[in-house]
């Protein structure tokens, strides 16, 4: 198991790839505060490591495309951070559909500076079954 933060690094995609193809053992990633990772990256890392359980992506230039490429993908993520994405309820309402295998593990999102959104997406039920809560920004799902 490798727990990796690389946090406002200005690492890019191409490193992103590197990780994904070289370290399949990584659990938890975080790469809060890289503006050059994209879209493209995390629909690679998605690809290769689709047992990922720790996401954080804040602050970085991902949109819905990376988010419906998690809610598709990963199989065991727990924990997502999207602080000051690009992204929206089209998004975001994908990791709550229960076809999608993230329905089941996901327990935090941490959405701040998405709120507008996140306000519309608990509206729309991200789970049918659970409720989720917002605590200072964060939708904690019981």
């Amino acid at each position: 198991m490798i727990h990796l933060g690389i946090e406002e690094c200005s690492i890019t995609d191409i490193s992103v790839k590197y990780l994904a193809t070289r370290c399949p053992q990584i659990v938890t990633l975080g790469l809060n505060g890289n503006r050059p990772i994209t879209d493209d990256s995390v629909i690679y890392f998605m690809d290769k490591i689709p047992g990922i359980e720790r996401l954080y992506l804040s602050q970085t230039s991902i949109t819905n495309k990376s988010v419906i490429a998690i809610a598709e993908k990963a199989t065991c993520i727990i924990s997502l951070s999207l602080v000051d994405c690009d992204v929206n309820y089209i998004g975001l309402c994908k990791l709550g559909q229960r076809e999608y295998p993230c329905h089941e593990s996901m327990k935090d999102i941490h959405l701040s500076g998405c709120l507008q959104y996140a306000r519309y997406f608990y509206g729309d039920s991200f789970r049918e079954v659970m409720k989720m809560q917002f605590v200072n920004d964060q939708v904690r799902i019981p």
